[in-house]
């Protein structure tokens, strides 16, 4: 059984849940060094950061990604 945010149960078989990382993992700022690498850690820890303030940017050859608060 799954709990989201809205108080949502949802039954889901083992095999489509991801691992979760340690809480010493959280809002950190280097995700490649993730214990568990997968798509629903790294939005996650976007999601934890943005709603801290805090900005990630992540360079790679070709392309940049910034993801920021912008102040109102």
């Amino acid at each position: 059984m799954v709990r989201g945010h809205a108080v949502q149960e949802k039954m889901v078989k083992k095999e489509q849940i991801e691992q979760m990382n340690p809480p010493k993992f959280e809002k950190i700022d280097d995700m490649a060094n993730l214990t568990y690498l997968n798509e629903a850690s790294v939005l996650y820890n976007l999601r934890s950061r943005y709603g801290a303030g805090l900005i990630y940017v992540s360079h790679t050859q070709s392309t940049c990604q910034v993801t920021s608060r912008i102040a109102s």
